[in-house]
């Protein structure tokens, strides 16, 4: 069957930012990141500042938000970083009540950084924290120890950033649900206004894959890591922890407005090493080779998704969240009814994963842990 397309209309723009730079290479990380190329930040700033140049003379619409990440933005110097605040503001309308988030690491945080940061307009950090245990923080191959996360926190508060997120990872090898318990209960006890918690997966062509991969003889317990999720859920709901995604909770009103765009298909521009953009229609990828990127920061593959591909990444990204789908809300979005042979399967998903509710497909808790299963018929 084919489908007539037609761009995503009502939404403002997204904007990310990518900064490869990192101070050591993290043992489980398989992001576009480099621990051995600071001394090309000059010319990347330069041709970042290029990209970002050209993608705002092409961008009719205002942004709603932007996003900083990497690699380790808080790495560089904090005068980059209000260069790029200044190249954006230059070539794009912003929103006035813009969600302006920047990613850094503890360890790499001073208060110099923090108030350049706040007088550029960052309005929420997003910190990778990780773990509060030291143990597996060197597992993980983390440069910093818990201390480091308390002093950040107090760097930031002090620099008044009130809207804080923090990464934590769960199932790292040999954790139980009472370790992972207790990086939540100290999270908690912080000034956050959100927390992701992700299940690590151990990637090919990581130092984790060499060490837990399929031939190293290590096998995950399938059994804690569903119950370090489901208590994950309950200790964070007891905190005023809104779970809106699989891996994601915030305070009322603190949900990441740059995630939940990507989570409901809204279009975003991509603007540095391999970042990757898209219109509603079309997708793009620039270049992720460091020194091409510096030479011509371009496009170098743009892909136009068909009717099928843009509903199963409806369907797919949707049902990431608590929200869900709807498929009422669907043909408003697409121009045509959500597929007969899409809603059959949904269909046939046992209540006790997914609830069915005047035309709203979302996944329960039980659900989540088992997303990847149901999902796969619509990859």
């Amino acid at each position: 069957m084919h489908y007539v397309l037609a761009l995503f209309t009502g939404k403002n723009m997204e904007l990310y930012i990518h900064i490869p730079f990192c101070i050591k290479k993290c043992r489980y990380c398989d992001f576009l990141s480099f621990s051995d190329c600071y001394d090309k930040t000059d010319k990347y700033i330069d041709a970042l500042l290029c990209d970002i140049e050209k993608e705002g003379s092409r961008c009719l619409e205002t942004l709603d938000t932007i996003y900083i990440g990497g690699g380790t933005p808080s790495s560089i110097s904090p005068v980059y970083i209000e260069k790029i605040m200044n190249k954006v503001k230059e070539c794009f309308r912003i929103n006035a009540y813009a969600e302006i988030s920047l990613e850094i690491n503890p360890g790499t945080i001073t208060k110099d950084k923090a108030e350049i940061y706040r007088k550029s307009g960052i309005n929420r950090i997003s910190m990778g924290v990780q773990s509060f245990d030291n143990e597996e923080l060197r597992l993980l191959g983390r440069i910093y120890d818990e201390e480091s996360i308390y002093e950040a926190i107090d760097i930031l508060t002090d620099s008044g950033f009130d809207n804080i997120s923090i990464d934590l990872i769960e199932a790292v090898p040999g954790q139980t649900v009472q370790k992972f318990a207790e990086n939540i209960i100290k999270a908690t006890k912080l000034p956050v206004t959100h927390i992701s918690a992700y299940e690590l997966i151990i990637e090919e062509g990581t130092e984790f894959y060499d060490c837990y991969g399929p031939e190293s003889g290590y096998e995950p317990d399938e059994d804690v890591q569903a119950d370090i999720y489901i208590d994950t859920v309950g200790r964070l709901a007891e905190k005023g922890f809104i779970q809106y995604e699989i891996s994601n909770f915030a305070k009322k009103g603190y949900e990441s407005k740059h995630n939940l765009g990507y989570w409901q298909g809204e279009k975003y521009i991509g603007c540095g090493l391999g970042a990757s953009g898209y219109d509603g229609i079309n997708r793009y990828r620039k270049e992720d080779n460091i020194n091409k990127y510096i030479d011509n920061p371009s496009v170098i593959e743009t892909v136009r998704l068909d009717g099928e591909e843009l509903i199963s990444e409806y369907i797919f990204l949707g049902l990431r969240t608590v929200k869900g789908i709807d498929i009422n809300e669907f043909k408003k979005k697409f121009g045509f009814d959500f597929p007969a042979k899409h809603l059959k399967v949904l269909n046939n998903i046992p209540d006790e994963y997914l609830k069915k509710e005047n035309g709203r497909y979302y996944f329960t808790t039980k659900g989540f842990l088992t997303s990847n299963v149901f999902l796969r018929e619509f990859i």
